[in-house]
């Protein structure tokens, strides 16, 4: 598992995430419920997006474009959503949720 906030020198992808302990290098990624009720795993293909779409302190893991669909997988999304911008009371910030 990548640690939250790192991203190596071939990621090519952000994915919402956060660690699942204190100075734990594993990460529990951030799905949400599409409007068709599918659940989705969220990729942005930059950090700036990646801040636009989910707040300033959205924790994230960066990984290989190959990656994601194997991810998809191991976490049980149904689909992926590229880019998505949140509503804003979905979006992260210093307090948790907006």
């Amino acid at each position: 598992m990548i640690p939250v906030g790192s991203a190596g020198s071939d990621a090519a992808v952000f994915v919402p995430a956060e660690p699942i302990g204190e100075g734990d290098a594993q990460a529990r990624v951030q799905m949400r419920t599409l409007s068709d009720g599918r659940l989705a795993l969220l990729a942005y293909t930059s950090l700036p997006l990646l801040v636009a779409g989910c707040g300033s302190d959205q924790g994230w893991m960066g990984i290989p474009q190959a990656w994601v669909e194997s991810l998809r997988v191991q976490v049980g999304a149904e689909g992926i959503a590229y880019d998505v911008a949140l509503p804003p009371q979905s979006r992260v910030n210093r307090e948790g949720l907006a």
